[in-house]
């Protein structure tokens, strides 16, 4: 899982991606959209699962927390997260 990386893309088209090895928790920014992917083969990670935890968005991997995106939930975020 070293290799995989959470990508934040924001509707001005700019784009941030994040190491989960040294990813713990970011907020979520105004219409946003995560994805989570290998970084070589550009997939998702087999056995992701989204748990929402209040306001939050936890994303695990084979049952391990790998990231939070804190207040994805939140009225004003309007975030998405893209699976595929």
């Amino acid at each position: 899982m070293s290799q995989t990386v959470l990508v934040e893309s924001l509707p001005d088209g700019s784009m941030r991606k994040f190491s989960i090895a040294e990813l713990q928790a970011l907020e979520a920014q105004v219409q946003a959209n995560y994805t989570l992917v290998d970084e070589i083969t550009q997939l998702p990670p087999e056995g992701m699962r989204l748990i929402r935890q209040g306001e939050d968005l936890a994303v695990e991997v084979e049952e391990e927390g790998v990231a939070t995106i804190e207040d994805f939930y939140a009225e004003e975020s309007t975030a998405s997260f893209t699976a595929d």
